[in-house]
């Protein structure tokens, strides 16, 4: 179990100018990158530059509300965990440009191959760190093997404690919880299933696109009990009314029970690495 404590460096206005720098270089550099994921659509829901900016501030709020209720079994984010988290949110989905299967591998691989080049500045040990964190956003992956703490050598923070599973929870948790009507754009979802070839959207693809589309974003509350409480909102009532059973019966047996399977393995994680007392509890408003 990580040991509960709080830590304080005196302010180093060259080396926060560094990470800054840094960080403005690396967004800059993905910017491109996966632009070219977007304009080949893939026909799956936004996995661009805005749904890495959504999925890191998921990831802040999960952690500000498991602060506050977990009475200092999980601490804020030293400052390279939370350098570290703010770059996996960025790359995660970069193997995206290799296809979707298998897509965290690939985005694992690209960067331990120094891939966006700003990496380069990152020794190989945040490297490889970085890349077994964000290899773990997939569902398919396991987390409970990372390591709940350990020591680094940080090129901007010198020696520091990390908790890479922590990470890699929040990182996972946050994926998923983007699936809102944010994430697609309406006119092209329209052309794809009005105006082009019906082959094109279908099974999977189809899904997804739609449960995004009816989505409103998550609810994200600890209550009193010590509980992580997640409510999405669901609004089926624009459903073609001739397929909205059946796509209500695919949703929740589809998406929704793979949701509260990860949800359920990553509160064992939290338990089991750092001492987490609460569940975290989905709560779904179909209507």
């Amino acid at each position: 179990m990580a040991s509960q404590k709080t830590r304080t460096k005196p302010a180093c206005r060259g080396r926060d100018m560094n990470v800054s720098t840094f960080m403005e270089q690396l967004k800059s550099q993905l910017q491109s990158l996966l632009y070219y994921w977007c304009v080949s659509v893939n026909l799956f829901p936004d996995h661009g530059f805005h749904h890495c900016e959504r999925v890191l501030n998921y990831a802040n709020k999960l952690l500000d509300e498991l602060v506050k209720i977990s009475h200092g079994r999980v601490y804020d984010l030293y400052e390279e965990e939370n350098f570290l988290l703010k770059i996996s949110a960025y790359v995660h989905d970069i193997g995206m440009l290799c296809g979707r299967e298998n897509h965290s591998i690939h985005s694992a691989n690209i960067i331990k191959a120094c891939l966006p080049s700003t990496l380069m500045q990152l020794n190989q040990e945040e490297r490889e760190v970085l890349s077994e964190i964000v290899k773990r956003h997939s569902s398919k992956m396991p987390i409970h093997d990372l390591d709940p703490v350990r020591t680094i050598r940080s090129c901007f923070f010198g020696r520091t404690e990390i908790r890479p599973q922590l990470l890699a929870i929040l990182l996972r948790l946050a994926d998923e919880l983007d699936i809102s009507n944010a994430r697609i754009d309406e006119h092209v979802y329209r052309i794809l299933s009005d105006h082009c070839d019906k082959r094109l959207l279908t099974g999977d693809a189809r899904v997804y696109w739609i449960m995004h589309r009816i989505t409103q974003g998550p609810i994200i509350q600890g209550d009193q009990q010590g509980n992580l409480i997640i409510q999405i909102n669901i609004d089926t009532s624009g459903l073609p009314k001739d397929e909205r059973d059946e796509i209500i019966l695919t949703i929740k047996s589809e998406i929704l029970m793979k949701f509260y399977k990860e949800v359920l393995y990553l509160a064992k994680c939290l338990k089991t690495s750092y001492g987490f007392h609460g569940d975290i509890i989905p709560k779904f408003n179909i209507f």
